[in-house]
């Protein structure tokens, strides 16, 4: 017998134990033991405090996975839980219909689906392991004060769809437990509240910590052939199958510490009042009348997220330039950049100057740390295959193939996921219908009527945007992780989230979270810390010690002689000028090259057919003579440093070439972020006015 009962009731299911078989799917909910308990009576001062009607039940010491149907259901616990050879029980979509004269002559054929291997089970971290592989007992998932609840309630002075009037709305109710608090500091601290998740899995901390998981394949199906033809997947533009056109994709799902507490779904008759005719406040669509309508919201949390933060120490760059090495003179034409070796160059005198400029950049070392993941659930899709390859039509769900295998850091990872669905209301229902011109199903979220008793309790008034309007109007709320409307309270006490906003919120990552305006954002990072949230591939943490970049660029001046005491010198745009008149030979002031305005000219390579003292750069150099000339010496230069870039001493070399080793454009900071943390999105206040689907054949 039912009675009226609510959440402090204690009537419940000890635990349930369930096989069954639909078409190729084994359903198996596993307990701890073997018995079956009855739903326990309750006297009336037990429901004293009770609305509604229904049944509460509370699964305990449970997991749920698809086994295929060669096993049988009297398989234990241990082969259930450790036997992953029969995890195919499978869901196969299957497409009805013909298709489209435009779809057919395309080529385009039909997907078909199996969805196979789900299970639920306690959660443990690994986002490649379908199965909680050491402990995957959901010791509770709720409590007997928080349990399940399937209920018929009737809501009293709900709008109609007509200019004015109220009416009654009973629906049929399937609710999860209760979503508990998390800590909210507000500036009215009336309004604080404090975390009370659970702590341990008897006292439902394990419906904090789900792992949902399945694999999936979809193929091409030739409509034109039968569920049982071998050729069904060798789709071809013509009547002739083709088994190279066949073809699989393959989808591995694992969402690991998923929560889905807080959410349920309303079965209802619409309200009436629908004219057909557009006057202000009533609905125009008669479809809107006494039609089949849900309202609900779907809650898929992964938890708190505003301390899902990394720890990032970035790297400084710090240049120093050196210009000043020691100088190697030759006699050799060294092709300088933009001039010929042509004209005066050519005199046996000309006299060239070679160093190097050196750069060194020092990088600091830098970091990049995880967060802790423990509370935090990560939803991971999969496609990349590791292990025994499997043919392209094989599949675990139609030839009993094993379940594949999948590489265990690869596919988009989703850290911190919180996705909250609010869909319609008793006051904007959600209607599923069929288009009374060609019978296909329309799904349609009502449109918002410009009625005050309706859009009142829907909207809601941000602050700086009230105009006219004040903001205790306006009912409507945010569904996210944090808050879901006003709070439910127990004996006085704030003990749950609500259930009663209007918008939705979809979040992926790091957050930040205002209670007083119950805005949620991204967390944007500061220059210590990093959001995550999107990334291809899994995160992990990484370092890097502190090491020295080298750059060498190679330059050189030239001058040549232009009679006694005078010197010609190269200037910065190829052309010669005049200097050193009268230069003090018997000092050897002409021997140096004392021009200020002589340029360095870059070169990028030289070749030289042999290595020789006159111009080899690593080698102790003597004095240069200038035969036939007036001065016929040049002082003699030390070597420089060995050229080599890979020890961080000089230029490259290779045989007789001389490269350049140019220090590029450089920044400051190089930030510890991986490349493929994309970061946290957040889509909050989503609210849809109107919304209309109707399905239609390819």
């Amino acid at each position: 017998m039912c009675k009226h009962l609510d959440r402090t009731s204690k009537l419940m299911m000890g635990y349930l134990s369930v096989s069954l078989r639909l078409s190729a799917l084994t359903v198996a909910l596993l307990t701890a033991t073997s018995a079956t308990f009855a739903l326990e009576k309750l006297d009336d001062a037990t429901l004293a405090d009770a609305t509604g009607e229904g049944i509460a039940f509370l699964p305990e010491n449970s997991v749920i996975l698809f086994r295929g149907t060669d096993v049988g259901a009297t398989e234990s616990t241990t082969t259930i839980l450790t036997d992953r050879t029969h995890d195919t029980g499978y869901i196969n979509f299957i497409p009805v219909g013909p298709l489209t004269t435009q779809a057919a002559q395309s080529g385009a054929g039909k997907a078909d689906v199996y969805l196979y291997g789900l299970a639920i089970s306690k959660g443990d971290g690994d986002l490649n392991r379908r199965l909680n592989a050491v402990d995957p007992i959901i010791r509770s998932w709720g409590t007997a004060d928080n349990p399940w609840l399937f209920k018929v309630e009737t809501e009293h002075n709900v709008p109609n769809f007509a200019p004015t009037g109220t009416d009654s709305v009973t629906y049929l109710a399937l609710e999860t437990p209760l979503h508990h608090l998390y800590t909210l500091d507000y500036t009215d601290s009336s309004k604080n509240v404090i975390n009370n998740i659970p702590s341990s899995g008897e006292t439902g901390a394990d419906a904090y910590n789900l792992k949902l998981a399945m694999w999936a394949d979809a193929f091409v199906l030739d409509p034109r052939k039968s569920a049982t033809d071998e050729t069904r997947y060798h789709y071809n533009y013509t009547s002739t199958p083709d088994p190279n056109r066949a073809n699989r994709l393959r989808l591995q799902v694992i969402w690991d510490g998923l929560s889905i507490n807080g959410s349920d779904i309303r079965l209802f008759q619409t309200l009436g009042g629908a004219t057909g005719i557009a006057t202000s406040g009533n609905a125009k669509d008669t479809a809107y009348n006494h039609t089949l309508g849900l309202a609900g919201v779907l809650r898929f949390n992964s938890g708190d997220t505003r301390n899902l933060k990394a720890s990032r120490t970035n790297s400084t760059v710090t240049r120093a330039v050196n210009n000043v090495a020691t100088m190697r003179y030759t006699t050799t034409y060294l092709g300088r950049p933009g001039a010929s070796s042509g004209g005066a160059h050519t005199n046996p005198a000309n006299l060239y100057r070679l160093r190097t400029l050196d750069t060194r950049d020092d990088y600091s070392a830098s970091s990049w740390t995880m967060p802790s993941l423990e509370d935090i659930g990560v939803l991971r899709l999969s496609t990349r295959e590791t292990g025994a390859t499997q043919g392209i039509l094989d599949s675990p769900a139609i030839n009993a193939v094993n379940a594949p295998n999948f590489d265990a850091n690869e596919g988009l990872h989703l850290y911190g996921t919180n996705i909250n669905l609010v869909l319609g209301s008793l006051y904007q229902p959600l209607i599923l219908n069929k288009d009374t011109s060609s019978n296909n199903l329309v799904l349609e979220l009502a449109a918002i009527p410009n009625k005050a008793d309706i859009y009142k309790q829907i909207y809601t008034a941000y602050s700086g945007y009230l105009g006219d309007a004040t903001a205790s109007e306006y009912k409507g709320s945010t569904c996210n992780v944090y808050a879901c409307g006003t709070p439910i309270e127990i004996n006085g006490v704030k003990t749950y989230q609500g259930n009663n906003a209007t918008h939705s919120s979809i979040s992926i990552g790091t957050t930040e979270y205002d209670p007083n305006t119950g805005l949620m954002t991204a967390f944007k990072g500061t220059t210590t810390q990093d959001s995550i949230g999107v990334s291809f591939g899994a995160l992990s943490s990484s370092s890097t010690a502190a090491y020295s970049r080298y750059y060498y660029q190679l330059q050189q001046q030239t001058r040549n002689r232009n009679g006694n005491n005078r010197w010609n010198y190269i200037n910065s745009s190829g052309g010669n000028w005049a200097a050193t008149n009268n230069c003090n030979e018997t000092n050897g002031g002409c021997y140096q090259f004392n021009n200020t305005n002589v340029a360095w000219q870059n070169v990028d390579s030289f070749n030289v057919p042999s290595i020789v003292s006159e111009y080899n750069p690593t080698t102790n150099h003597g004095a240069v003579s200038v035969t036939g000339q007036t001065n016929p010496v040049v002082p003699a230069w030390n070597a420089l440093p060995t050229w080599d870039a890979t020890t961080g001493s000089g230029a490259n070399f290779s045989g007789t070439t001389w490269t350049s080793n140019p220090a590029p454009t450089y920044q400051s900071t190089i930030s510890a972020s991986p490349s493929n943390n994309l970061g946290s999105v957040v889509i909050d206040g989503m609210l849809i006015q109107h919304m209309k689907i109707t399905t239609k054949g390819l």
